[in-house]
């Protein structure tokens, strides 16, 4: 029987408190532990939550606008690629899931910059932001490339 449980717990660390989520992953052979703190500092500079809201509304808006886009009526064909080189045939057709990935990119774009970021906070907070910076402007390339493909079909 494999199982997933989230426990948080707020305990002092070096002078300042530190927030720590542990996840317990269990399976039929082995049991996970995975400790994943958060510092503090983290939660409260505002830049850093600047950042995250950023990347927060580009996630969302692009789900949406993509979502809103998409036209159940239609034959279900769209433009997945578009290649210059290729002249006369340079649109490929793809289904809905090549446009639907556009979603699950975006989703785990934000997931994992959120993630490293609060990993590299502690030792670096410039990179931290750094990455939070080129996720936001990857998700902005992301909302633009999707709505031309789906302008072109």
């Amino acid at each position: 029987m494999s199982g997933y449980r989230v426990v948080a717990n707020i305990r002092p660390s070096q002078g300042r408190e530190e927030r720590s989520i542990l996840s317990i992953r269990t399976s039929k052979k082995r049991v996970e532990l995975v400790d994943m703190t958060i510092p503090e500092n983290y939660v409260h500079d505002r830049l850093v939550l600047l950042l995250l809201s950023i990347n927060s509304f580009f996630a969302v808006l692009g789900s949406i606008l993509i979502f809103l886009r998409l036209d159940s009526g239609s034959n279900g064909i769209y433009w997945a690629q578009y290649r210059a080189n290729l002249g006369i045939s340079a649109h490929i057709p793809g289904k809905i899931t090549d446009i639907l990935s556009f979603v699950v990119f975006l989703v785990l774009i934000f997931g994992m910059n959120t993630v490293l970021s609060m990993k590299v906070y502690k030792h670096h907070r410039n990179y931290a932001l750094t990455i939070l910076g080129l996720g936001a402007l990857l998700m902005f390339l992301t909302i633009i490339v999707s709505n031309l493909l789906l302008d072109l079909r």
